[in-house]
Formats: C-alpha cells, sequence, structure tokens
C-alpha cells in the first residue's frame, strides 16, 4: 500500500510517502486493527461514540505497532522552500 502526498504547511512545501507492506493481504487488512485496538485497550483512546480508526489513534504508535506486528513500515518526508 501506497500513500504520497504533498503540499503546503508553515509556508513551506512538503512531501511524505508512506509504504506499507505485508506478504499476506488479509494479515495487512488485520493488523491495523489489532493496532488499533492495543491504544483502545490501553486507554489511550478515551473518546466514546463511533470514529473512524485514522481519526482517533496516535499515528507513530499506530506504525510502531504495526511494525512490531509484522508489517514494512517506510515513511519518507520531503520538505522544500516551496521554490
Amino acid at each position: 500500500m501506497l500513500l504520497e502526498e504533498s503540499g503546503w504547511k508553515d509556508e513551506k512545501y512538503k512531501t511524505m510517502s508512506i509504504k506499507l507492506y505485508h506478504e499476506d493481504g488479509y494479515v495487512l487488512t488485520a493488523i491495523p486493527m489489532v493496532a488499533c485496538l492495543l491504544q483502545y485497550l490501553d486507554s489511550w483512546i478515551e473518546k466514546p461514540g463511533l470514529w473512524m480508526q485514522a481519526n482517533i489513534v496516535e499515528p507513530n504508535r499506530m506504525f510502531d505497532d504495526m511494525e512490531r506486528l509484522g508489517v514494512a513500515v517506510e515513511i519518507n518526508n520531503n520538505n522544500s522552500s516551496g521554490e
């Protein structure tokens, strides 16, 4: 799975790519849910109600947990002055 994004933040043009890989697509689908549940079970997620997973988790921990659970995670940031 590959995400590529770009845009302006703090008057600087920034790009980012995130690559996620696991040889089994079903496992790649299940691991992010497990990583989310780990945050919920240790009370990191305390907001009541129904939320989209990406809007409620702490992203750095999410990627760390996914990597620990077997997903290859590669995050690249490229920041430029915007010229």
